[in-house]
């Protein structure tokens, strides 16, 4: 069974953004998990939030279509469904959009969450850690 990483919408935004002082670090981490053979995703969420950020940040419509392009080779999508969702909404977890990520990433079996806000993501079903950590 292949091992399986979440990559957080914040680091693609690093990278997409090249924001500092995140950006170094974030590229690296995402070289190295495409490289380690594990199966690199993002959640379906994801995609819609980094057009939309990109875009409110004054990149070109082109431009993000082709970052997302290039980031859909190398990334597998995390579905969010309905059950994914309904666990969301009855778990204890603070965060809303974090906890549908966790929930997805259980349910898909995701055995790493790699994330820079990492104590929105504390949970029993998925490690997580900050790209300082995997690296």
């Amino acid at each position: 069974m292949a091992y399986k990483v979440l990559v957080d919408t914040n680091i693609i935004l690093d990278i997409f953004l090249k924001r500092e002082p995140f950006f170094d670090k974030s590229q690296q981490l995402v070289a190295e998990v495409v490289e380690s053979g594990f199966i690199p995703h993002i959640s379906s969420s994801s995609v819609t939030d980094l057009y939309y950020i990109c875009k409110k940040n004054g990149m070109g419509k082109d431009v993000i279509l082709e970052k997302l392009k290039k980031l859909l080779k190398a990334f597998e999508v995390l579905i969010i469904d309905k059950v994914s969702i309904n666990e969301a909404i009855s778990s204890d977890i603070k965060d809303f959009e974090d906890a549908v990520q966790i929930m997805a990433a259980k349910n898909e079996k995701i055995n790493l969450i790699i994330t820079r806000n990492k104590k929105d993501f504390t949970n029993e079903w998925v490690e997580t850690q900050t790209p300082e950590e995997y690296l």
